[in-house]
Formats: C-alpha cells, sequence, structure tokens
C-alpha cells in the first residue's frame, strides 16, 4: 500500500491515535510542532503549517512515520497507521 497524500487535517487524526501531540507556536508562526513520547523523551517534528485541507506530500509522511517510530519496521502496518485494517 505505501503512504499516500493526505490533508494534513486527516494526518494530525491519524496521528493523534498514536499519542502524537500538535502544539500550537506563539508568535504567528507557520509552523506546527508535533511531538511523541518515545521512551520517555519527548521526540519532536516540525510540519509547515499551510492550512488544515493542504495535502501532505508522501515522502513527508513516510519521514514522520519513521520519526515517530509508527512504520512497519517498528510493528506499524500501512493498514494499522491509515486505519483500513
Amino acid at each position: 500500500m505505501g503512504d499516500r497524500v493526505l490533508p494534513r487535517r486527516k494526518l494530525v487524526s491519524i496521528l493523534r491515535r498514536f499519542g502524537v501531540d500538535e502544539l500550537m507556536p506563539s508568535g504567528g508562526s507557520s509552523h506546527r510542532q508535533l511531538v511523541r513520547i518515545i521512551e520517555g523523551k519527548k521526540v519532536p517534528y516540525t510540519l509547515p503549517f499551510r492550512g488544515d485541507s493542504a495535502d501532505v506530500r508522501p515522502s513527508v509522511i513516510k519521514s514522520i512515520r519513521a520519526r515517530f517510530r509508527l512504520g512497519p519496521e517498528y510493528g506499524v502496518s500501512d493498514e494499522e497507521f491509515y486505519g483500513t485494517k
């Protein structure tokens, strides 16, 4: 199946199921910080914010999944990640 284009809103919804929080920056930044606690450490990922309906490319989703250990190599299948299982 592999990663595919998703609207930002849908991606954040999926990530929340896996314990990822979204932090809103102060000062009107055009980026949002995604954070997941892994082995007791806060792991961040900065995601540009271009609106909730803006598409996120598969390469970015692949990078996020690797950073947060949400890929098949960590036991999270594509079907489980995308909720098609």
